[in-house]
């Protein structure tokens, strides 16, 4: 399991068709493991669902893909 410390995201691009919206975006993430002390860093592209209910918007999908550093 991750503990995540910060998190810093970018302004998301939001497409809108309709009763579903899309966006996606980039983050920055610091957290460990709980079960060790050490510290990682990751940068990832994140990719969002949602969709418009009666009760208002409602997220069905959220994926985040690590992108690879130069060097690592």
């Amino acid at each position: 399991m991750l503990q995540f410390l910060s998190v810093t995201r970018s302004a998301l691009q939001v497409r809108q068709y309709a009763e579903v919206a899309v966006m996606t975006g980039a983050m920055h993430a610091t957290m460990r493991r709980i079960d060790n002390p050490e510290v990682v860093t990751a940068e990832a592209r994140v990719t969002q669902v949602w969709l418009r209910t009666p009760t208002g918007w409602r997220q069905a999908s959220f994926h985040a893909c690590r992108v690879a550093t130069p060097g690592a």
